[in-house]
């Protein structure tokens, strides 16, 4: 039986994206709050984080603010503000229950935690990430993140891993708990640089070895099951700004590689024009193209602009990018919420 040659994607092979053949436009929004939005929610709530705050009366440093802006209205909704500066992250696991992580004043590397915001009833709870005793180092490293499968997850270990190296990789452990049982904790892998989760399964990446090394090794593992299935991964670098693991119920994204969730490699992504990376149930969005892995269509839907190095905003069949004029700085200008149209 022939061997399957899984496809290769190149900028050169991508059509540009025409707007009402390609993607729908569903609005203008300002680039100021575009650039600020780090979830798109299912409602179609933009959420923004607005860092780097600072008092006008005396020049002191303000939290961050997390706000719902919602495009049709224009209508803000400001989080209840429990961090002491900054926020660490944002998920939404639902287009109600909205997540974030923090860490409180004066205890970076022991404590960290994770506020839920409930849309419905405008209340929020505060959970900390619970001590393990049974780790091979009880130091909080990332996280605690809320995940689709409805627990949270965290990262144990000695130190950070800086962007090709991991000073001690054996004894980073990913664990996780359940909001109304934080203190039954589950050990979920060991060996863990970079982690994603979905509603079925759970992926990571180990640490690599040392600054010459490259490669990674990439693991599945579904969720209720203790078999983990593995791959190596060449050309792998980790980055401080984009994930280097992201994950839809079927998919996983990792160093410009689309995998299957038995960590088979379906598609390779030779494309190097922005760190951009994000991924839903429907599309695959890298560098300044969006992919639909069922069909194999490749659509470049802008060009130069600066927006790179993050995570794109996405949500099943919606992207918020850069309009196609504007200054080349994309905090100015106006950026387009389009639906992306099947073939």
């Amino acid at each position: 039986m022939a061997q399957t040659v899984e496809p290769v994607y190149r900028i050169k092979d991508a059509k540009t994206a025409v707007p009402g053949d390609d993607y729908e436009v569903l609005r203008e929004i300002p680039g100021p709050i575009a650039y600020k939005t780090q979830l798109l929610l299912d409602d179609g709530t933009l959420v923004l984080v607005h860092d780097h705050r600072y008092s006008r009366a005396d020049g002191a440093a303000l939290p961050d603010l997390v706000q719902l802006w919602d495009p049709a209205t224009e209508r803000r909704e400001t989080l209840p503000v429990r961090w002491p500066r900054y926020v660490a992250e944002v998920v939404a696991t639902s287009a109600h229950d909205v997540w974030v992580t923090f860490t409180p004043a004066g205890r970076a590397g022991t404590e960290r935690r994770i506020m839920h915001y409930d849309r419905t009833t405008g209340r929020s709870r505060v959970y900390t990430a619970p001590s393990v005793p049974e780790a091979r180092r009880d130091h909080l490293l990332e996280g605690p993140r809320a995940a689709p499968d409805g627990r949270i997850y965290f990262l144990t270990g000695s130190d950070v891993c800086v962007r090709v190296n991991c000073r001690d990789r054996e004894d980073r452990e990913l664990w996780s708990f359940a909001p109304g049982s934080p203190q039954r904790v589950r050990r979920e892998a060991t060996d863990v640089d970079s982690y994603a989760v979905s509603e079925t399964h759970v992926a990571w990446v180990e640490p690599q070895d040392d600054f010459k090394d490259s490669s990674k090794r990439l693991s599945v593992r579904r969720h209720g099951s203790e078999r983990v299935r593995s791959t190596d991964v060449r050309e792998c670098h980790s980055s401080s700004l984009v994930p280097l693991v992201q994950t839809s119920d079927d998919l996983v994204l990792a160093c410009h590689r689309l995998y299957d969730d038995r960590a088979r490699q379906v598609a390779r992504l030779n494309i190097y024009s922005h760190g951009l990376s994000g991924i839903t149930d429907q599309w695959l969005a890298y560098g300044w193209t969006v992919l639909d892995p069922r069909t194999g269509r490749l659509l470049q839907i802008l060009d130069d602009r600066i927006w790179h190095d993050r995570a794109v905003v996405m949500n099943g069949d919606r992207i918020l990018f850069p309009g196609p004029v504007g200054p080349p700085n994309a905090r100015n200008g106006s950026w387009t919420l389009a639906r992306l149209l099947p073939s």
